[in-house]
């Protein structure tokens, strides 16, 4: 996978925001947040990926890659208490440093 600069990845938010402020369509702004959601996994912002995952979900319930990605975090769409990711964040934070890129 290339490395991706800081500005580069800054610019993609920036563009994905822009997209889900101008346009309507909750199947286009549920992929918005899907993408965000996975960025947010690369750069180990796993609380703000499974807030854009959940919100996925939200504007369009069959997105399964959405659901699949909540289900791998231990999260699920309707939790109200802090799930297993909260009480196992170590363990999570542990999988994660072995699974994703430093």
């Amino acid at each position: 996978m290339p490395e991706h600069t800081q500005e580069d990845r800054a610019q993609k938010v920036a563009r994905l925001q822009k997209v889900l402020l101008e346009t309507e369509d909750e199947g286009e702004r549920a992929r918005v947040h899907l993408e965000l959601g996975r960025m947010a996994l690369e750069w180990r912002r796993v609380d703000q990926a499974i807030r854009h995952f959940k919100e996925a979900l939200v504007l369009d319930p069959n997105l399964e890659n959405a659901r699949a990605a909540l289900h791998s975090l231990g999260a699920g769409i309707t939790e109200a208490a802090p799930g297993p990711l909260a009480r196992n964040r170590g363990f999570m934070g542990r999988l994660l440093g072995r699974v994703l890129p430093r």
